[in-house]
């Protein structure tokens, strides 16, 4: 019992005499998932919960997707949160939340579904589509009536998986982009050695990356992304001017990421009398990053009704909302919608293989004396 009471002592002693590391409260983890305590079970091996798994499994498919590490998921109970929310955070910051009920099934109507069905009203969080919360044991008749039904865990997943690839671009760090470069530089060392230091620097890849990420382009193909800023560089150190080089370089990968089952692009176009005004405008203002900026308001309206529209009803169907124009105004137009609709994706037909059909489901028109005003 002495020798106890001794060994309390040195170690009381011990912990007095080391002191606190303040830095260590400064680290930051890349990725975080908060829940409330009413969703422990999720996590919980012992209650069934298979999250944990789930998570793992995700991390694996966006690397061989998208073509990034992505970082362990710190998962954390949060008192502070209501019992069924959850949060999801990228280096401290909030980027998403939602909440689930337990013991509930999501169900969604695929606009299939015959008759309505009890429960409680909500929004998928994902995409934001109007879902209803049933109980366990109603879930076989909302199934018979045609809606698609989700169970918890794997609505989380389904949102985790969306707020990755929307947010992998905020994900890869600079340290990222030279460890991927390092690891490609074992098998494929002269690109990089022509590459780096001489025309760019690490940084300067690393924003093409993000820019690529930003517009959810795989960057697995590092080699040909590499390549093109080998041959490029030396003309241009523009990283926009730069990453639109690289698109056209990956073009087998852009066709191949919007090709549907049948092998065709079904895309929204523009009216041509829009590109042109849009194109004369950025021709005016030498090729202004902002230059659809400066179409009429009312042009702008119309343009962003019609586009929100079209979301909606891709999304509702399951679809990926695509935008196809011109090469002259691809970065125009993305830079034009995505502070209000950042899930639309923007393409141009240069970026397309050459033998792919591309369907037309779609076109934006406005009104041709505003046209007409914007292009005098």
């Amino acid at each position: 019992a002495q020798k106890q009471e001794t060994k309390a002592a040195e170690a009381k002693s011990k912990a007095r005499q080391e002191p606190e590391r303040i830095e260590d409260y400064l680290t930051v983890d890349p990725l975080e998932l908060e829940i409330g305590y009413g969703l422990i079970p999720l996590v919980d091996s012992e209650q069934d919960g298979d999250l944990l798994g789930r998570i793992t499994l995700i991390r694996k498919q966006q690397a061989l997707s998208l073509g990034i590490i992505i970082p362990p998921i710190r998962i954390r109970d949060n008192i502070r949160l209501k019992p069924q929310s959850y949060v999801i955070k990228i280096r401290g910051n909030v980027v998403a939340s939602g909440e689930l009920h337990m013991g509930h099934y999501m169900a969604l109507d695929p606009g299939t579904a015959k008759g309505k069905i009890g429960g409680i009203s909500t929004k998928e969080p994902t995409y934001g589509l109007p879902a209803v919360w049933v109980p366990a044991g109603a879930r076989e008749q909302a199934e018979k009536k045609g809606y698609t039904v989700v169970e918890p865990a794997a609505v989380l997943a389904t949102h985790l998986v969306e707020v990755l690839k929307q947010n992998a671009y905020k994900i890869l760090s600079r340290e990222d982009t030279k460890t991927l470069v390092e690891n490609f530089k074992k098998h494929n060392a002269t690109v990089v050695e022509e590459l780096i230091p001489n025309l760019m620097t690490y940084g300067g890849v690393h924003k093409v990356l993000q820019k690529l990420l930003r517009e959810s382009v795989p960057i697995r193909d590092l080699g040909t992304i590499l390549e093109t800023l080998a041959d490029y560089s030396s003309l241009t150190k523009d990283t926009d001017i730069l990453t639109e080089y690289v698109r056209y370089a990956l073009s087998p990968t852009i066709t191949n990421k919007y090709q549907d089952e049948d092998g065709k692009i079904y895309a929204l176009t523009l009216d041509p009398a829009l590109e042109k005004a849009i194109s004369e405008e950025a021709s005016r203002q030498q090729g202004s990053k902002h230059a659809a900026l400066a179409l009429p308001p009312q042009t702008l309206n119309q343009i962003y009704q019609q586009l929100n529209q079209f979301v909606q009803e891709m999304q509702s169907q399951g679809r990926v909302p695509i935008l196809i124009c011109s090469p002259t105004i691809r970065a125009i137009m993305r830079r034009l919608v995505e502070p209000v609709l950042p899930q639309l994706s923007v393409i141009s037909y240069g970026e397309l293989l050459v033998n792919v059909e591309v369907e037309s489901i779609g076109m934006v028109k406005v009104d041709s004396k505003a046209v007409e005003a914007s292009a005098a």
